[in-house]
């Protein structure tokens, strides 16, 4: 991350939301793909 995005992000924000964002998605898109999985 280089300096001009954490000005933007300020130091009270965290530092990545979309990336934590994306990871939530990854991580339900998987709980819900081990469900299938295991129905089968």
């Amino acid at each position: 991350m280089d300096s001009n995005q954490m000005k933007i992000a300020g130091p009270d924000k965290p530092r990545n939301p979309i990336h934590n964002k994306e990871k939530q998605k990854y991580k339900c898109l998987n709980l819900y793909q081990n469900e299938r999985k295991s129905k089968t």
